[in-house]
């Protein structure tokens, strides 16, 4: 093939715990209202996600390294790298709580 892609890494999973009741939860369905498998392009280094915390101390969780993808991952895959981050954690306790991630 011999072509070149530019690299534009991001993580795919970015959540909070989800409520207790929940259960057990799977990382493969896309998403849900404490975050999840986002595998959202536009959610990179300088951006801001705002997760629901359902649980005492968010328990925070990131991975699912991406280089590059397209538009979502419509054949299951993307160009998948080993990343590391370093990430800002702030409460923010708004008049109405997200009730879903919100990215900006």
């Amino acid at each position: 093939w011999g072509g070149e892609l530019d690299l534009r890494p991001f993580f795919g999973v970015m959540a909070t715990a989800p409520p207790v009741g929940f259960g057990r939860q799977s990382s493969i369905p896309p998403r849900n209202e404490f975050g999840g498998n986002l595998d959202c392009k536009e959610l990179v280094a300088g951006s801001t996600l705002y997760l629901p915390v359902h649980v005492a101390g968010a328990m925070f969780v990131v991975g699912d390294g991406h280089a590059r993808q397209g538009d979502g991952e419509c054949c299951g895959t993307a160009l998948e790298t080993c990343l590391a981050g370093a990430f800002r954690l702030s409460v923010v306790k708004p008049s109405v709580p997200p009730s879903l991630p919100v990215g900006r």
